[in-house]
């Protein structure tokens, strides 16, 4: 991770009180502290148990900040102006949310696995002990909690531009907590977008990606695609959605959170909370294709069985062929 460019403001809000705004005068020193707060920022953002994913609302005068980062990455505003106008914004919706209490605002740009993006973390302080090193007496400190996000979203700049699938990804709260996040959503001017059977394509295609990069053999390949359909089926026959925490944890307890670890290293853009699609994620336990003249479906627990492959011919055999069929073919012979 290399960070471009960051600054952070101050909310002043108490409980049914308007928000005040302390805003920097200046970006923030790329130094090994900015460094280490983004990271621990970002990791703990990649490690929370819910996130949704959506994109801008297309009505930028309703929701203008799109249009404000727009003309901050392409230079048209600098970080101070372009962030300082953000946190108007940000007051003004957090003013409709009676309940909502302030707290400090960072704003990052930086750059991984060669791709832009741009995050914003709504932080609180978090108190602790200190000892001054002069007297040996203790005291109070204060420090950001970048442990546990208050509020954050992150773009994938190259995906916007491109206009390429769900770019905005943020944290998504329970039921309980949904006034308090939606006064965020509507100061991003984010709509949630949760696609079952493109989120289940995906989730499937990153469990097969994984179980190449694990290097894993064909018989614990195909436990874990089982794991995965029952996991699925699980949850569609309750009608629950996908928690990548609880999937990961069901493929190995011994290593519970590698692969959603996996999926956040990669920037592969999946959510929790969306229903698994039954057609979708069938693929896992079955296999085939076909061209102008043929198809072929099976269970991929039939290859070896009734289902033999010869890959130096590359020629399918199958034994024990449905009477129903056999007496078809035999009619056309």
């Amino acid at each position: 991770m290399q960070i471009k460019e960051a600054i952070l403001h101050r909310i002043n809000k108490d409980r049914h009180q308007n928000g005040k705004l302390t805003l920097a005068p200046a970006c923030l020193q790329i130094d090994l502290i900015l460094t280490d707060a983004v990271e621990k920022a970002r990791k703990t953002y990649g490690t929370t148990a819910s996130r949704a994913f959506g994109t801008f609302e297309t009505d930028i005068r309703l929701f203008p900040f799109s249009g404000l980062l727009s003309d901050y990455l392409a230079g048209k505003l600098d970080m101070l102006t372009f962030s300082g106008q953000a946190m108007t914004m940000l007051v003004r919706e957090m003013d409709k949310q009676a309940l909502a209490t302030g707290g400090y605002a960072l704003f990052v740009k930086y750059e991984e696995h060669a791709k832009t993006y741009f995050m914003i973390v709504l932080l609180k302080l978090r108190g602790g002990v200190g000892i001054d090193q002069n007297t040996l007496t203790l005291n109070q400190n204060f420090s950001l909690d970048v442990d546990r996000l208050h509020e954050a979203a992150r773009i994938n700049v190259p995906n916007w531009r491109a206009a390429d699938g769900n770019y905005i990804s943020f944290v998504k709260k329970g039921k309980s907590d949904a006034d308090f996040t939606d006064y965020f959503r509507n100061f991003l001017g984010c709509a949630e977008f949760v696609e079952s059977k493109e989120q289940t394509s995906l989730l499937i295609q990153a469990i097969r990606d994984y179980c190449v990069a694990e290097k894993l053999d064909a018989d614990e390949a195909k436990k874990m695609k089982e794991k995965a359909f029952n996991y699925f089926s699980e949850q569609a026959r309750d009608s629950k959605g996908v928690s990548l925490a609880a999937l990961s944890m069901r493929f190995d307890d011994q290593k519970p959170t590698a692969f959603k670890e996996y999926i956040e290293h990669n920037a592969i853009e999946i959510g929790d909370g969306f229903e698994p699609h039954k057609a979708t994620f069938k693929r896992l336990m079955r296999i085939g294709g076909k061209d102008a003249d043929i198809t072929i479906n099976f269970d991929i627990g039939l290859i070896g069985n009734r289902v033999l492959y010869d890959k130096i011919k590359k020629e399918l055999r199958i034994t024990d062929l449905p009477p129903a069929l056999i007496s078809a073919i035999e009619a056309e012979m």
